[in-house]
């Protein structure tokens, strides 16, 4: 007759490997959240240099914009005429 493996309430179960049970599990959790969190902060960098990377080039166009509407008044001023004749 084959033995149970059910324990009665009462009694305490015998694992001689619990310990070293719950250690791997608790082990296996901490990695996989380690991964999860190494994994977010690698994506949010990629968005963070992007997002810098859009900084710098609307930075440097306004810059350059800045100093052909400085260097060439005239001629934007003519332009912008133009316009408002051509609307009237």
């Amino acid at each position: 007759m084959p033995q149970s493996k059910l324990v009665p309430m009462g009694e305490p179960e015998t694992n001689p490997h619990r310990q070293q049970q719950l250690y791997w599990a608790q082990m296996v959790e901490l990695k996989v959240a380690a991964c999860y969190i190494r994994h977010y902060r690698d994506s949010l960098g990629r968005r963070v240099t992007a997002v810098g990377t859009l900084r710098a080039v609307a930075s440097s166009g306004s810059i350059a914009a800045w100093a052909l509407w400085k260097e060439y008044v005239f001629v934007w001023g003519q332009s912008l005429q133009h316009l408002k004749w051509r609307m009237l």
